[in-house]
């Protein structure tokens, strides 16, 4: 379809192109010319017209509901108060949930999500499409371009390389692009294989030299459980498959096995299931460096049958796996940390509050602990080298609406030792969600230390 630009050229075109025609067939006699303004200066005057009214129907169509200004101030992040959660500007686009964020190297990325407010309760929901950059040199949003992506889901994955953040999003036929924050453009790539990139069954993590690894473990349309992993090249453009995995999780096979997600840890990627029954828990490991598989059975609290419900990478190789006994499933506090190169677990002290279902956003491994969110908006930590957790105050309750439901379907990025939660949402009886406008950052006091 033709851009307004383009449209606008070819209209000028014909505009200039008649007014000549005009001129050749109705000549003025010599001596009796009249000063007229030029085709050039009627062409113009024309087309600003019609850019006006152009500009006006865009307005028209755009959703009603527009993002106010942020009234919050930005505070430096070596400036915040340490152990206490502090007001951050809000997003300068539509509220939303289950957006992609990513921290870069001197920023936050955020695209997509659900969903324009007149669909959001409907079947068949709007996405969004847009996104923002803050800059924390500036301490201001700046709206995205355009980007090169599909415009059926908006629950994309994203993952930044160093360089440029890669996101790949669609249903049916993925797309993907990278965009550059120091140019501020987005580049078309090559999309992976697959059917649904959404982010509740889809990850995407960074590898050394730029690379980025495409990890489905679900189905969406009942077909049944499957893993598959590719992984991207930006100096070839192409992503290459990796081996499949033991048939019990082979990639689109109605299969027993019940997967509950990814995680990465250095360069090795794991995947937790479970079989059958609860109990039977398995880590299936994807070394990307040797690209071969390992699985590690019986995955199982030191004597006691449990399933996992949330899963971390510790930067070394290593994972924490969190979940539940059988015989308590509304408990989700144990854990334990699996080393794939030994097939060693070693029990540690359960978490302060349940981790469960991490995997839509799972948890972050920040170079000194992993974190996580809780659903009453709680800061969980873990920190490895002492086996042991701390946890933060609840967010602030919302003062822009009455819910006071748990916290729902959003994501947080780890920047310069602080969490932030750039845009937030909230359930109502563990029914998924209202976003609201709010945007909030904690920074831990054993982060100052780093910087």
């Amino acid at each position: 379809m033709p851009t307004v630009e383009e449209r606008l050229h070819s209209a000028a075109a014909l505009l200039d192109e008649t007014l000549d025609q005009r001129d050749r067939s109705h000549p003025v006699p010599i001596g009796l010319e009249v000063p007229n303004p030029s085709r050039r200066v009627l062409v113009g005057l024309v087309a600003a017209c019609l850019i006006a009214g152009l500009v006006g129907l865009v307005a028209i169509g755009r959703p009603s509901a527009e993002p106010a200004a942020s009234d919050t101030p930005f505070t430096p992040l070596a400036d915040m108060s340490v152990d206490a959660w502090v007001g951050f500007p809000e997003l300068p686009i539509v509220e939303r949930f289950q957006h992609a964020a990513v921290a870069t190297e001197d920023g936050i990325f955020v695209w997509g999500g659900c969903c324009e407010p007149a669909t959001r309760d409907a079947p068949d929901s709007t996405p969004f499409y847009d996104g923002a950059y803050f800059d924390i040199h500036d301490g201001t949003w700046r709206v995205l371009p355009a980007a090169p992506l599909a415009d059926d889901r908006g629950d994309a994955v994203a993952a930044w390389t160093g360089t440029e953040v890669i996101v790949v999003n669609g249903s049916g036929e993925l797309r993907a692009a990278a965009f550059d924050p120091s140019t501020f453009t987005w580049t078309a790539i090559t999309p992976p294989s697959g059917d649904v990139a959404a982010s509740a069954v889809a990850d995407l993590y960074p590898l050394p030299s730029g690379r980025v690894a495409f990890v489905v473990t679900n189905y969406e349309d009942g077909l049944g459980n499957g893993v598959r992993i590719q992984v991207y090249d930006p100096t070839t453009d192409n992503w290459s498959a990796a081996p499949d995995p033991r048939d019990g999780l082979s990639y689109g096979v109605a299969i027993p096995d019940k997967i509950h997600g990814s995680a990465i840890s250095g360069t090795k990627i794991a995947v937790a299931s479970t079989g059958t029954t609860c109990g039977t828990a398995t880590l299936d490991v994807y070394d990307t460096t040797t690209e071969t598989w390992a699985t590690i059975n019986d995955i199982a609290y030191p004597d006691v049958e449990r399933t996992p419900s949330a899963m971390a990478g510790l930067g070394d190789g290593t994972f924490l796996l969190i979940g539940g006994s059988c015989s308590d499933g509304d408990s989700q506090r144990m854990a334990a940390i699996i080393d794939p190169a030994t097939g060693s677990m070693v029990a540690v002290s359960d978490a302060p509050v349940d981790v469960r279902g991490g995997f839509r956003y799972p948890m972050t491994w920040t170079g000194e602990q992993a974190i996580y969110l809780s659903a009453d908006g709680r800061l969980v930590m873990f920190d490895p080298t002492n086996s042991t957790w701390t946890i933060s105050e609840p967010l602030p309750s919302p003062q822009q609406t009455d819910l006071e439901g748990p916290i729902h379907d959003f994501p947080i990025v780890w920047l310069d030792g602080t969490v932030i939660a750039p845009a937030v949402a909230v359930g109502d009886n563990n029914v998924c969600c209202t976003p609201i406008r709010a945007a909030w950052a904690y920074r831990p006091g054993w982060s100052t230390s780093a910087g």
